[in-house]
């Protein structure tokens, strides 16, 4: 089987008038906000390409619930990557060492544009939070973009607040990753089984419900059971 491209459709390019923005010397964050599965982090990942494609310098932290209780974990991946989190914040020094870390990030942007990638922010620790919001309040002024993923369904956990809540509209933009449209969800059905007949093929794009995890998971299952797609050839 051809595993379909990991890509969303509507990716292609994404963020290009902010990245020129930032390489003019001015950023901004923008979130990309989604639900479970929509695509949240291959947007980022397809945002990381276009920088570094246009010269930008890339830093990158993941979030996880397993670094909740470290603070400033989330930046020190981005600014500190091979430490591991060795050298902890000392007690009470939260407000000394956020400051080293934005003296860090500055001087990264006195080299070359950056691009701040941030994936599921929204499982960062609260001292890295509040670095990240001052930071944002300040990249008006610096050749500098920060991008960060933030889950926008909450099932069953409460919601925490939004990252950007509480930041003026022209520091930050939103943007709603969407789920895939039943003609792009059908071409990633095709490009996966080319034999693929109409009925067969609206089959799984009603089962993918606009969702790319969904529907790659879908192929990637229907793809490893011969028995299961038998009949994609012939509807």
């Amino acid at each position: 089987m051809i595993r379909p491209p990991r890509e969303h459709p509507h990716h292609d390019g994404p963020l290009a008038a902010e990245i020129e923005r930032a390489r003019g010397g001015s950023g901004r964050l923008v979130l990309l906000r989604g639900a479970t599965g929509t695509g949240r982090t291959t947007a980022l990942d397809a945002a990381v390409r276009t920088a570094a494609g246009r010269g930008l310098r890339v830093l990158r932290a993941r979030c996880s619930p397993e670094d909740t209780d470290v603070p400033l974990a989330a930046v020190r991946q981005l600014l500190s990557p091979d430490d591991e989190f060795s050298d902890l914040v000392p007690e009470g020094d939260e407000r000394g060492t956020a400051a080293r870390l934005w003296r860090t990030l500055r001087a990264y942007a006195a080299e070359a544009p950056l691009l701040v990638a941030v994936d599921d922010v929204h499982l960062a620790d609260e001292p890295s939070r509040r670095w990240l919001l001052d930071a944002a309040r300040r990249l008006d002024r610096l050749p500098l973009l920060l991008v960060a993923t933030e889950r926008s369904q909450y099932d069953i956990e409460p919601r925490p607040p939004g990252l950007a809540q509480s930041l003026a509209p022209s520091l930050v933009r939103t943007r709603t990753v969407a789920p895939l449209a039943d003609e792009a969800a059908a071409t990633l059905v095709r490009e996966a089984f080319p034999a693929a007949g109409e009925a067969w093929t609206e089959a799984c794009v009603r089962a993918g419900a606009g969702v790319p995890l969904l529907l790659h998971a879908l192929l990637d299952d229907l793809g490893s059971n011969p028995l299961a797609g038998a009949g994609r050839a012939r509807r």
